[in-house]
């Protein structure tokens, strides 16, 4: 049996392999919900831009899009292989500014694959060594030296909070969520799992990371941090110092990873050859599929909690659980494709699909409007 466990930094509460004790008195408030199995709201989707890779100066040499942020004038900036494509919000091109690689001022030492934006428009690019700020112009404004694990995300003070990974003696890797001074200080730890995915051979370390591996996630409110592990279905609600204000549960049944999917995973293309059947051994699945792949919020403190499909099922659609921004169940909703961001009434996503035209794939940044936005509870 595979074992994850979870702690949190905290005098009062100690979560471990699933179970949660509570001091009395300690003012964190549990909720527990049990979702429809159906579909119980949808979002009228109107499309309002498509930026498509393949309509590209082919001179740019760019082939992927990695990532996207959006300005507080809605403006799109769309992360490539090697550049920053800036759109106004009618889809009208703004510029695009290329990365460089090196170690000068605003270089990179290997491309990044995403980029933040705070709540004054300046941009960041992560490229595993520092994190490079811009302003919102993309001129260079300073470095800051920080070694994490996956996405950064910015409060409006200039924290930062994300992933460190801690290493044991006794070769045991934790991924713990900690909050970070503007400067790139740790200032406290919030949060934290064992990461089974590390494994160790001599001085080496590797990860065998796959989409059904123990992992976590957090998004930030105006005010909140919000935290979840992938193996249960538990989110915790921090305010912004890292106290823990709330305790969301919700019921719901684990699902068993088939030998289908398991086969999915390790040979994704069909592939048996020897190298392949070596990665079968180095593969490791937890005892059910995790309940979900990423946490969104929106400017009314809503939390999206994407759930994890099956990877045999090739459909783009998303199936999402809405929360308040108290911690409240609210909806449970079926999107076309998984958003990336959800904003003042619009949905971003990026679409793969392979063009049998083109022989390649194509890279689409989709921008809808939700029709009934401003209907949905928050």
């Amino acid at each position: 049996m595979l074992f994850c466990a979870i702690f949190i930094f905290t005098t009062v509460i100690v979560i471990q392999a699933g179970s949660l004790s509570l001091k009395q008195g300690n003012g964190v408030r549990l909720s527990t919900f049990t979702p429809p199995r159906l579909n119980n709201f949808s979002l009228r989707l109107a499309k309002n831009i498509t930026i498509e890779s393949k309509a590209l100066d082919p001179k740019w040499y760019i082939f992927f899009f990695h990532d996207i942020a959006v300005d507080s004038n809605d403006n799109i900036l769309v992360l490539s292989n090697n550049s920053i494509l800036k759109y106004d919000k009618w889809g009208k091109p703004m510029g695009r500014f290329p990365i460089d690689r090196g170690s000068g001022p605003g270089e990179v030492i290997q491309f990044p694959k995403v980029i933040y934006q705070d709540s004054n428009d300046n941009i960041y690019l992560y490229d595993g060594y520092k994190i490079a700020k811009f302003d919102r112009g993309l001129k260079f404004k300073t470095n800051i030296t920080l070694t994490t694990a996956g996405r950064v995300l910015f409060d409006k003070q200039g924290n930062f909070y994300a992933f460190k990974i801690e290493h044991s003696n006794n070769h045991k890797a934790r991924r713990v969520l900690s909050r970070f001074s503007p400067t790139g200080k740790p200032v406290k730890k919030i949060n934290g799992f064992i990461d089974t995915s590390m494994e160790y051979s001599g001085n080496a370390i590797y990860s065998t990371l796959h989409p059904y591996s123990p992992n976590a996630y957090f998004a930030l409110t105006s005010d909140s941090l919000i935290y979840g592990f992938n193996m249960e279905y538990t989110l915790y609600k921090y305010d912004l110092d890292g106290k823990l204000n709330a305790v969301i549960s919700i019921e719901s049944e684990p699902t068993e990873i088939t030998s289908a999917e398991k086969k999915k995973i390790i040979n994704p293309d069909g592939d048996t050859s020897k190298e392949r059947n070596q990665v079968k051994s180095d593969l490791k699945f937890p005892d059910h599929r995790p309940f979900f792949k990423k946490i969104l919020t929106d400017e009314k403190n809503r939390i999206y909690v994407i759930k994890r499909k099956s990877v045999l099922d090739e459909d783009p659609k998303a199936f999402v659980d809405i929360f308040s921004g108290k911690g409240k169940y609210l909806y449970h909703t079926t999107l076309p494709f998984e958003p990336k961001i959800i904003l003042r009434g619009y949905i971003y996503g990026i679409e793969i699909i392979y063009d049998p035209k083109e022989g390649d794939y194509v890279y689409r940044v989709h921008k809808f409007r939700i029709r009934n936005y401003s209907s949905m509870r928050f």
